[in-house]
């Protein structure tokens, strides 16, 4: 969250120290900044919902392996080789 605060501050300084500069290049520059913190602060924020479903997944993975796994693959060869 930090990095994308220190981002939108860039674009408003940038609005600033470009004074010379035309107005909508320095608006430009305050939305670009705004876009990228956003972009920044919802990347922060997936990511720390991840983990949580990290586990989990790691369970669903593990039903799907060993003997049950082979045992649904073969049924699922035979059900399709199976004459009409």
């Amino acid at each position: 969250m930090t990095l994308s605060i220190l981002v939108l501050l860039a674009g408003v300084v940038a609005f600033y120290w470009f004074d010379e500069d035309s107005l909508p290049l320095r608006l430009g520059m305050v939305a670009g900044g705004l876009v990228v913190a956003g972009a920044i602060a919802l990347d922060q924020l997936v990511r720390a919902r991840i983990p949580p479903v990290c586990p989990a997944a790691r369970v669903e993975l593990r039903k799907w392996s060993g003997r049950a796994a082979r045992t649904r693959s073969r049924t699922t060869i035979m059900v399709s080789r199976s004459p009409s």
